[in-house]
């Protein structure tokens, strides 16, 4: 199973309501008005395992005031359900879009639209669309590497098809949609992680919290913690996600109780973690 979806029911059982932090960064911001978030790799919105539409879909509940909330998806298909998943939600901006380290166009690799395998419960197969060829190859084998993955891994790649989408950079996408700051950045994007967030400026950008998803990272992860904690983050990885928050932010340190990070450690044991930093990008 997909390790995203395997976190996302773990914490069910565990009684864990979201993905680290997350959960108590939107009681914080989404009662006040004027809020931003941004989500690169938004797929269709209404997924198992994604963080936000849950809280920010079309069913919002009252506690949530205006705000803005820019959702970014490169592949028709995907954009096209995203649209109607999240049809009549106020604030919410569309940009189908990949997010690269240039603007004009670029290449993903993913598989068709609908496919579906023999094997049913490979249904998250089109949510590993990546702008990196080797998102299926040499990164799937760091990732996964037992004989039932190596199965997934071949009918992706016999079924792998590359498609041309337009592209931003990370800068060109806030420039066009008048950003000057974010309370919530949620990325997504399938082992592309890096080169967007080493575009990011945290003294031109403020951003107040950061999931990403890291299970692809590897090496690269140690490099990026270790720089958001030169530039004044603190930063938890479980599973395949890691949260990261202004250490200065007293406000969620003390709403993020003490008892959930002792849960939230629990599932770090089932699900494994990574530590350690460096000092650059």
């Amino acid at each position: 199973m997909n390790r995203k979806i395997l976190s996302f029911y773990l914490r069910q059982a565990l009684g864990i309501p979201d993905v680290p932090g997350l959960t108590t960064a939107l009681q914080l911001i989404l009662p006040n008005p004027g809020w931003t978030i941004v989500q690169i790799g938004a797929h269709a919105g209404d997924t198992p395992n994604d963080p936000l539409f849950c809280r920010l879909g079309p069913h919002r509940g009252p506690e949530t005031k205006p705000g803005k909330l820019l959702l970014v998806e490169p592949l028709a298909d995907h954009f096209k359900q995203l649209c109607l998943n999240y049809k009549g939600t106020p604030g919410v901006v569309f940009e189908q879009a990949a997010v690269a380290e240039h603007s004009g166009s670029t290449t993903i690799f993913t598989v068709p639209p609908n496919l579906t395998p023999s094997e049913g419960e490979y249904y998250w197969l089109d949510q590993l669309s990546s702008l990196k060829s080797e998102r299926m190859e040499s990164l799937w084998e760091k990732q996964m590497g037992t004989n039932e993955c190596a199965k997934v891994q071949q009918f992706y790649l016999e079924n792998r098809i590359e498609e041309k989408v337009p592209c931003l950079s990370f800068s060109d996408l806030l420039e066009k949609h008048q950003i000057e700051r974010i309370d919530l950045l949620q990325i997504d994007v399938e082992g592309y992680e890096f080169e967007i967030l080493r575009q990011w400026n945290p003294k031109s950008l403020p951003v107040r919290f950061l999931h990403y998803e890291s299970d692809l990272l590897f090496e690269k992860e140690n490099l990026l913690r270790g720089w958001l904690h030169d530039h004044g983050f603190s930063t938890v990885t479980i599973g395949a996600d890691t949260f990261a928050w202004c250490n200065d932010d007293r406000e969620f340190v003390n709403r993020w109780r003490p008892g959930r990070r002792r849960a939230y450690r629990s599932l770090a044991r089932l699900l494994g973690s990574r530590g350690g930093h460096s000092r650059s990008l």
